[in-house]
Parts: C-alpha cells; sequence; structure tokens
C-alpha cells in the first residue's frame, strides 16, 4: 500500500510540473480525482480486508480451499485453477459476503486480466506511434495519453487495487517505468498476463 501511495504522490507531482495546456489539464485533472478515489477505496477496503481475515481466522468452518482461493488472486491467471476454485467455493454449505466477493473477483479475474493486456497493448501502440526523446512538451502529452488508458481501464472495470493483487503490481510497474522514461517499452509485461 506504500507504494501505491508513494507511486501516486510521484504521479501528483509529475502531473503538477508536466501540464501544458487546458486539455491535458484536464484530463489529468479527471486522473487524479480518480486515483484520490482508488486510495480512498483502497483504505477502506484494507480494512475491510483485515476485519476478514481476522473473522476467517476465527471461523471453524474456513477451509483451505478459501485461502488457496484468495492467493489466485496474487497469482497469475490460470483459468483452470480459477475455474475449480468457484466450483469449490460454490459447494461451502455457508455463505457470506466475504465467499460471494471472493467468488465474484475470480469470476472476473480473467476478464480484468484480458482487459489489462489491452491496456498493455494500447499503451504499446502509443509508444510507436510517438517517441518524446526528452521532449516536455511530448513527454507531458505521452504522459497523458498514458494514464488516460490506464484510467480508463480502471474506470470500466471499476478496478480496486485490493481485490487483484497481481494485477495491480503490473499497473504498478507499468506506472514506475513511464514516470522514469515515458519512452520506456513494456512489452514484456504481456508476458505476465499470457
Amino acid at each position: 500500500m506504500k507504494k501505491i501511495i508513494a507511486l501516486i504522490v510521484l504521479l501528483l507531482l509529475w502531473f503538477d510540473a508536466h501540464s501544458q495546456n487546458n486539455f491535458l489539464r484536464s484530463a489529468e485533472e479527471q486522473a487524479i480525482n480518480l486515483l484520490k478515489t482508488q486510495i480512498v477505496n483502497l483504505r477502506g477496503d484494507s480494512a475491510r480486508l483485515h476485519n476478514q481475515i481476522i473473522q476467517l481466522q476465527g471461523d471453524t468452518t474456513t477451509t483451505q480451499g478459501q485461502i488457496a482461493a484468495q492467493q489466485l488472486l496474487t497469482q497469475k491467471f490460470d483459468a483452470e485453477k480459477t475455474r475449480n476454485a468457484i466450483n469449490e467455493l460454490s459447494e461451502i454449505g455457508q455463505q457470506s459476503q466475504y465467499l460471494e466477493k471472493l467468488r465474484k473477483n475470480l469470476e472476473n479475474y480473467g476478464l480484468f486480466n484480458d482487459g489489462l493486456k489491452k491496456v498493455i497493448e494500447e499503451i504499446v501502440k502509443i509508444d510507436e506511434n510517438r517517441i518524446a526523446g526528452g521532449i516536455p512538451s511530448i513527454t507531458a502529452q505521452k504522459r497523458s495519453e498514458i494514464l488516460t488508458v490506464i484510467s480508463k481501464f480502471m474506470f470500466d472495470y471499476d478496478f480496486r487495487f485490493s481485490d487483484y493483487p497481481y494485477l495491480s503490481e503490473v499497473i504498478n510497474e507499468i506506472m514506475i517505468r513511464k514516470y522514469g522514461n515515458v519512452d520506456e517499452n513494456i512489452s514484456d509485461l504481456l508476458n505476465r498476463l499470457q
């Protein structure tokens, strides 16, 4: 969580230093507002997740299957393992909000994984069409386009960092690399999602 907050702070500082015109400033403000909302949601989700873990530790009906199902979201997407975990969760007699949310997250994992692949492919196309080469105006415009693509994914998919830890790591890696060098190639990150 500290990495995410640090990344967002850097992102906010970056936006302040690199805004070029009203269009870019507007896109940046929308992205910042979306990221601020995600931070608030992440803090709330983190507290809820902590409470759920404590509840699970004390709950004698908790199975190894539930823990394994939660662990799947911290790993590279595997359709067969995910399908098996969903089936196992469906067979648990005592249902709860936690189990329902976990099942929903697992059901959407493949969709979110595919959506993030499209994000990376779109960013790679942006990279192919424009090289900033250290020119401040092009760098700012390119960063804005990349951030817009990521923000659109987060908004369209109602993506929450705490629900999909593995995918969150990939998003963070994109942001870190592109913050350091907007022209850096990120196509290798597709391998983490295949």
